[in-house]
């Protein structure tokens, strides 16, 4: 008789201790979701690069779709907007997780230069999207001999 309500005793301790756990994985995981994406720079990561003809934005984007992807390009402005629909499944021999996460990343860009939005050319490949768009004026560059 004490065997068995030992081993009850024990086993609501062990669901609560499972609860607790799971409650504080959650949080931590909350914890640095949130100061990721409070940094700026990491979701989504970007670079912006001129070349002498063109302005080049990298920006990478995993798991997203093109057909998630909205971009608008003004003379001096790149508005991306990306849907994503995530889903992440952790099984263990004694508890399971399962979280959907749903959302839209919003990023402004301001262009270094003007340039034609008409002209642009956008490719998403390896979840980096790539946009290049021709600047407005181009620059040439001359060599220049030192005397």
């Amino acid at each position: 008789m004490y065997h068995e309500e030992h081993l009850k005793a024990m086993r609501c301790h062990f669901e609560d201790m499972m609860k607790h756990t799971a409650r504080t994985m959650d949080n931590v995981r909350c914890h640095i979701e949130e100061s990721i994406i409070k940094h700026d720079d990491l979701i989504p990561g970007k670079t912006v690069h001129e070349t002498d003809e063109s302005i080049v934005v990298n920006l990478i984007i995993p798991g997203i779709k093109k057909e998630n992807l909205n971009l608008n390009l003004t003379e001096a402005q790149l508005a991306i907007e990306a849907t994503f629909s995530m889903e992440n499944y952790m099984k263990g021999s004694l508890i399971s997780f399962e979280d959907k996460r749903t959302g839209t990343i919003k990023r402004k860009i301001t262009l270094p230069k003007k340039v034609i939005p008409g002209e642009a050319v956008a490719k998403l490949e390896n979840g980096i999207l790539k946009v290049e768009i021709p600047k407005l004026e181009k620059e040439e560059q001359f060599k220049v001999k030192i005397q």
